[in-house]
């Protein structure tokens, strides 16, 4: 069942920070001037969200890093667990969950309230916007939200302009947070490699996180 209150979040965010569905033909000069320079402004930030197409695939790191940054229940064990499938990726993470303000934070550049929101990429932010590298179409699912980011070339900014998803995939675990990441097919045989990074030894480095899981679905392999 849709919840429209979290629905309408998402329009808010359309219609104010990007100006979509709003009706500009009554605006004073000094708002139509306002609307300018914030389109000026997004499309500055669609060139540094493109610079994560000439960096190496550190996404993983970022996501781990994103979880660790989390909020957890008292009697939860934090955990995340990458599913690995022919043709995208899961991620599902026991978090509390979204709340406006986070999916405010994804619709930015650079901004968020976590304290360690830069990761591994760091210096410039971009932090969730590192799976682009492997997706064009990133889908989430979290505390009643549902909404994806659709890249489209001749559109930079578009890959923060958030889309209310209407149906819920079977897949998707919705007592958790889930990241789906439709694979690119330039990416779909390299993805293994990319998980192969994820080392148990780097759960000694994080303080919340307990758990990595990894489920590679066309091997019918679970580690942890």
């Amino acid at each position: 069942m849709v919840d429209v209150n979290k629905k309408q979040i998402i329009e808010n965010i359309r219609k104010i920070r990007f100006g979509i569905g709003l009706n500009t033909q009554n605006l004073t000069e000094e708002q139509k001037a306002a609307l300018k320079d914030k389109e000026k402004i997004l499309k500055d930030a669609a060139k540094l969200v493109k610079e994560i197409h000439t960096r190496n695939p550190r996404f993983i790191f970022e996501l781990i890093q994103n979880a660790e940054d989390n909020e957890y229940e008292e009697n939860i064990k934090p955990k995340i667990k990458f599913i690995v499938d022919s043709d995208r990726l899961i991620i599902q993470n026991n978090e509390k969950g979204f709340d406006a303000e986070d999916v405010k934070d994804l619709c930015g550049i650079g901004s968020s309230r976590k304290t360690k929101a830069l990761g591994y990429i760091g210096e410039k932010g971009i932090g969730f916007k590192s799976v682009f590298m492997v997706t064009n179409e990133p889908c989430i699912y979290s505390n009643g939200f549902q909404f994806k980011f659709k890249y489209n070339k001749e559109n930079p900014v578009s890959i923060i302009i958030p889309e209310w998803i209407d149906e819920v995939p079977d897949f998707v675990d919705l007592q958790q947070t889930n990241i789906v990441l439709p694979l690119k097919p330039e990416v779909k045989n390299e993805i293994n490699q990319y998980i192969e990074e994820i080392h148990p030894t780097l759960l000694l480095f994080l303080r919340k996180l307990k758990v990595i899981e990894i489920e590679e679905k066309t091997n019918r392999k679970l580690r942890k």
